[in-house]
């Protein structure tokens, strides 16, 4: 067990190779959350995609600072398989949710980011949905990079 989970940790992604990909997972979360029910959701979050693909300083700035949490976690080594990691992430970003200064920085830069709604509990809500997809997005795709494909898997078992 000890030796797939080194394997795996040898696999595990750098944050270099995460970043450049951590906005487009952004987006993809809020597409999905602008999909969910709710007029009022709906424009909030199509106003900051609008502002999104604008480039505007404003929205690199939030995506930099919502970025260096998750892959502070997402990338450091574990001495657990996979499988087991998703629960570990889930309670660093419960501690991350639950640092109120954190949480209120994250809050006034997304809110800046929509002109038109001062919906504070609105904000939050589609904050804390689009950490929690990031989380999973980021996840997805760091499982995917560590999974051991099966001509890896056949390799060593005829190796043995």
């Amino acid at each position: 067990m000890t030796h797939r989970i080194k394997e795996c940790n040898s696999k595990r992604p750098s944050a270099e190779t995460i970043e450049p990909l951590i906005e487009s997972f952004v987006v993809k979360a809020l597409n999905e959350i602008a999909l969910e029910h709710g007029d009022e959701k709906k424009q909030f979050v199509s106003e900051v995609l609008e502002i999104s693909q604008c480039g505007v300083s404003e929205w690199n700035d939030f995506v930099s600072n919502i970025l260096y949490p998750i892959l502070q976690s997402v990338c450091k080594p574990t001495k657990m398989l996979p499988a087991n990691q998703y629960e570990e992430q889930l309670i660093s970003l419960n501690k991350l949710l639950n640092n109120e200064e954190v949480f209120s920085s994250f809050l006034a830069q997304l809110m800046s980011l929509n002109a038109t709604s001062s919906n504070q509990n609105l904000g939050k809500m589609i904050l804390f949905r689009l950490l929690t997809k990031l989380v999973d997005e980021t996840l997805h795709f760091v499982f995917s990079e560590m999974r051991v494909s099966r001509l890896e898997q056949q390799d060593n078992n005829s190796t043995l």
